[in-house]
C-alpha cells in the first residue's frame, strides 16, 4: 500500500507518505501500528481503509473460529454448536474467538476470548465469577460416563469432537471445593499435565475427590488436545489405555493456594454471618518471612534515588529461581508480574533482571490493547479481572505495583480514604483468592516529621489496606548505604532493619548487594534531616549531649548548656539529637520534671525503638501521651511544640485555659493546619476538653 502511495519517510514512530484521498506533493499522511490518518485532510482510521484505498488486500490481525479450529484440528461446525464463535469486545477491535461458559440448562455465565497467543474474559460479561467449563454438556451425558477434568477449554473441545466427556477448569489454581458436589456419583479422572502447575491442579481436584483418579499423558501428549493431535482417529482407544492404568492420587496434596477463595454464591445486599467455630483456622504463608506476606498487599515507601524498584527486582530474582532472601530465610519459587509506569522494560528492568541472575521466562509484565491499537497501561480497579487472569495462567506468587498512583485510575482521589479503600479493596481480595504477594510501590511525602507510618504519600488507607509496610531510606551515618525497614507489620513481629547498597555490573546495570542487620529504625530513619548543614548541625549537638547527659539533666538545663555552647538550634533539632545518641527521657509524675539521661554503658550511637509521634509531642514543660491517648485524633504528621508553660496545663484545665492553649497554639504557628493542632492539644489535655479544643480550633 505504502509502495503505491510513494514518498514515504521515517519520521519517529510514525512512517509518513503521500495522501492518496488529495494531490500530495509533500508526505503529509502518516501510518502508526494499526492506524493511518493525514495531517492535511485531518482523519484517523484504521489501517484496513488505507489497503481499500490503495486496492490491496488488508493485512490480517484478528483470530477467527476458522484460525481456532485450523490450529487445533476441530471442525467449525462442532464448535459453532458448542456455541463458539467468532466474537469482538469492547475493548479489543480485531477478530477474537469467544467461547462461552454456560450453566446445566444452557444459559451463558462468562465468555472468554481467544487470541493467537492467549485468552482473556470478557470485560463486558459475568465479571469476577469463575465457573467450570461444559455445565451443559456434563447435564446431558448419562450418569454413567467418565468424565475427565482437564485445564481449559481446548481439551474439552478435543473430548467433546470424540463424543468423550471432559469438563475444563479456567486455570491451574481455580478450582473450587463447592464444585465437587457437581461430579458425585461419577466416575472422575484428572488429566495432570507436567510441572509443578500440573501436579498442584491434580492435588487440589484430588483433596475433594479422594476416588479420582490420575491420568499422566506420555509420548508427548501433554494434554487432550495434543492426544487429538496425535491420534486422531485412534483417540479413543488410546485415552481408553490411559484411564485404564490410571491410579489415585498418592502424593500429598499440595496447600490450595487461594486463602478463604471457596465463598457459596449468593445474591447481591445478601447478610453473611459466620460462625467462627466452622472457619478453619490458618496460618500465614509468607514470599520473604515476617516482610512480605502471600494472599496479601504489602507497601514500600520509599523517596526517589534509595533503589525500591532494584530492590523488589533483587526479590523477583529469588522468587524465579527459588534462592533464599538477603536474611537467609527461604524463598518459595514461582512467578512474577511487574507492573512499573516509570521503568523502561527493556533498558531497565531486563537488565536489571540479569545483572541479579533472575530467570526471566518466569517474569512478565502486561499490557492491554487500546481501541486504536496500541497499548495501554493496566488501570486499577478496573481491570483486576484482567490482572487476576494473567496471574492463574502463568502461576504468578508476586505482584510488583510500581508505582501504585501510577496505576490508580483517574476517577480515584489517592488523598481520600473512601476512594483509596474502594479502589484496593478489589486488588486485597484478588490477592487473597489467588495467595499472591502484592508489593505496591509508593513514594514518601514531603513531611520531614512524624511517625513513618504516616510519611507514605496518599491516603493513610493505604497503608491501612497493607499488612506490612516497609521502609527503603538512606543510612544517616553512610549516604552511599540504604536501609531497608519495617513500618508496620500485622502478622508478625517487626523485623531487623537490613542495609543494603546498589552497584553496577560490567553492562552498567544497578543490582543490590546486602550488607547485613543496621540499628535504623523506620521512625528514626524518617525524621532525618534532609539539609547538609542541618544535618552538621545536629551531629555536632549529639557529640556535646554525649557529655552532658553522663548525669541526668532537666530539657531547661540541655537547652541553656546547647545555647551557651554556640549551638543555636531548633527544638526539633535537639530531639533529633537526644533520640540519635539513645537518650532516655525521665517524668516526674503529670507535670513535672523532665529530664534526660544516657542509659547504662551509653558511650556511643544505639537505635531507639521510641515511637516519633511522642519524641515530636515532646517539650521541656510538657508531659506526654501517646497517640492512643490523643481520643482517636489521627493527624499525617506532628505539629512543632507549643511554647505554653507548665503552669496552664493541668489534667483537667478549666474552658479559659484551653481558649488560651488554642490561641497561644495559633499566635506561634500560623503556619499549621486544624489537625496539626488538634492532635497536639488532644495530647495536652484531658478527653472532655480535647473535644472543647476541637470545637475552638475549628
Amino acid at each position: 500500500a505504502l509502495e503505491r502511495c510513494g514518498k514515504t519517510r521515517q519520521a519517529g514512530d510514525l512512517l509518513e507518505f503521500c495522501c492518496p484521498r488529495h494531490e500530495d506533493k509533500n508526505p503529509s499522511a502518516w501510518l502508526g501500528e494499526r492506524r493511518w490518518g493525514c495531517h492535511a485532510c485531518g482523519f484517523e482510521e484504521r489501517l484496513d481503509t488505507l489497503c481499500a484505498e490503495v486496492g490491496v488486500a488488508p493485512p490480517k490481525y484478528g483470530f477467527t473460529l476458522e484460525d481456532y479450529a485450523d490450529l487445533k484440528c476441530f471442525s467449525v461446525e462442532n464448535l459453532r454448536r458448542w456455541g463458539v464463535e467468532t466474537g469482538r469486545t469492547s475493548k479489543f477491535d480485531n477478530d477474537l474467538v469467544a467461547i462461552p461458559y454456560r450453566d446445566a440448562n444452557g444459559k451463558t455465565l462468562r465468555v472468554k476470548f481467544r487470541k493467537a497467543s492467549g485468552t482473556f474474559w470478557d470485560p463486558d460479561h459475568g465479571k469476577g465469577q469463575t465457573h467450570l467449563y461444559g455445565l451443559d454438556m456434563l447435564a446431558k451425558a448419562p450418569n454413567d460416563m467418565a468424565v475427565v477434568m482437564v485445564e481449559g477449554e481446548s481439551d474439552c473441545h478435543a473430548a467433546w469432537h470424540h463424543k468423550r466427556l471432559a469438563i475444563g477448569v479456567p486455570g491451574a489454581n481455580t478450582w473450587k471445593s463447592e464444585w465437587k458436589h457437581l461430579l458425585a456419583d461419577r466416575e472422575v479422572y484428572v488429566w495432570q499435565e507436567p510441572g509443578e502447575a500440573g501436579a498442584n491442579f491434580a492435588a487440589l481436584i484430588c483433596r475433594d475427590l479422594p476416588d479420582a483418579k490420575v491420568i499422566r499423558g506420555m509420548n508427548g501428549t501433554n494434554d487432550l488436545a495434543d492426544l487429538h493431535k496425535a491420534a486422531g482417529g485412534n483417540f479413543g482407544a488410546e485415552l481408553d489405555q490411559l484411564m485404564a492404568t490410571a491410579s489415585k492420587h498418592t502424593a500429598p496434596p499440595v496447600e490450595k493456594p487461594l486463602a478463604n477463595g471457596d465463598r457459596d454464591e449468593v445474591a447481591a445486599g445478601s447478610t453473611i454471618v459466620k460462625r467462627l467455630s466452622d472457619v478453619e483456622p490458618e496460618q500465614v504463608r509468607w514470599l520473604w518471612q515476617g516482610r512480605i506476606p502471600l494472599g496479601k498487599i504489602t507497601v514500600l515507601d520509599g523517596d526517589p534515588g534509595t533503589g525500591k524498584t532494584t530492590l523488589m527486582l533483587d526479590v523477583a530474582a529469588r522468587v524465579t529461581t527459588g534462592r533464599p532472601m538477603p536474611d537467609k530465610s527461604p524463598s518459595l519459587s514461582g512467578g512474577v508480574l511487574v507492573l512499573t509506569a516509570e521503568d523502561g522494560l527493556a533498558d531497565t528492568i531486563r537488565p536489571r533482571l540479569d545483572a541479579m541472575a533472575a530467570d526471566p521466562t518466569k517474569v512478565f509484565a502486561m499490557a492491554i490493547q487500546g481501541t486504536d491499537g496500541f497499548e495501554v497501561g493496566v488501570t486499577l480497579p478496573e481491570d483486576i479481572a484482567r490482572v487476576r487472569q494473567v496471574i492463574v495462567e502463568h502461576d504468578i506468587i508476586l505482584v510488583i505495583v510500581d508505582p501504585l498512583a501510577g496505576f490508580l485510575s483517574d476517577s480515584v482521589d489517592s488523598h481520600k480514604d473512601s476512594p483509596v479503600r474502594r479502589a484496593l479493596a478489589p486488588l486485597a481480595h484478588m490477592a487473597e483468592e489467588t495467595g499472591v504477594a502484592i508489593v505496591a510501590i509508593r513514594h514518601l511525602n514531603k513531611s520531614m516529621n512524624g511517625k513513618a507510618l504516616y510519611r507514605g504519600g496518599g491516603s493513610i488507607a493505604i497503608a491501612a489496606a497493607a499488612r506490612s509496610v516497609l521502609l527503603a531510606a538512606e543510612d544517616p551515618e553512610d549516604p552511599t548505604r540504604r536501609v531497608l525497614a519495617s513500618v508496620k507489620n500485622n502478622l508478625a513481629p517487626p523485623q531487623p532493619s537490613l542495609a543494603y547498597h546498589l552497584e553496577a555490573d560490567l553492562d552498567g546495570a544497578a543490582r543490590v548487594i546486602w550488607d547485613g542487620e543496621s540499628k535504623f529504625t523506620a521512625n528514626v530513619l524518617c525524621t532525618q534531616p534532609g539539609d547538609p548543614d542541618e544535618q552538621s548541625a545536629e551531629q555536632e549537638v549529639a557529640d556535646l549531649l554525649r557529655d552532658l547527659l553522663e548525669i541526668p539533666r532537666t530539657v531547661k538545663e540541655v537547652r541553656k548548656a546547647v545555647r551557651d555552647a554556640g549551638h543555636d538550634v531548633s527544638d526539633k533539632t535537639l530531639q533529633r539529637a537526644r533520640r540519635r545518641i539513645g537518650a532516655e527521657v525521665e517524668r516526674s509524675g503529670f507535670g513535672g520534671e523532665v529530664k534526660w539521661s544516657l542509659p547504662p554503658h551509653s558511650g556511643h550511637i544505639v537505635d531507639t525503638t521510641e515511637a516519633v509521634s511522642t519524641m515530636e509531642a515532646e517539650s521541656p514543660e510538657t508531659p506526654v501521651k501517646t497517640p492512643a491517648a490523643h481520643s482517636g485524633h489521627l493527624h499525617s504528621g506532628q505539629p512543632p511544640v507549643s511554647t505554653m508553660g507548665a503552669d496552664e496545663i493541668s489534667a483537667d484545665p478549666d474552658d479559659q485555659t484551653v481558649l488560651r492553649m488554642v490561641r497561644q497554639y495559633a499566635q506561634d504557628h500560623p503556619e499549621c493546619g486544624r489537625e496539626d493542632a488538634i492532635g497536639y492539644l488532644s495530647s495536652c489535655v484531658s478527653r472532655a476538653k480535647s473535644e472543647l479544643a476541637v470545637d475552638l480550633v475549628a
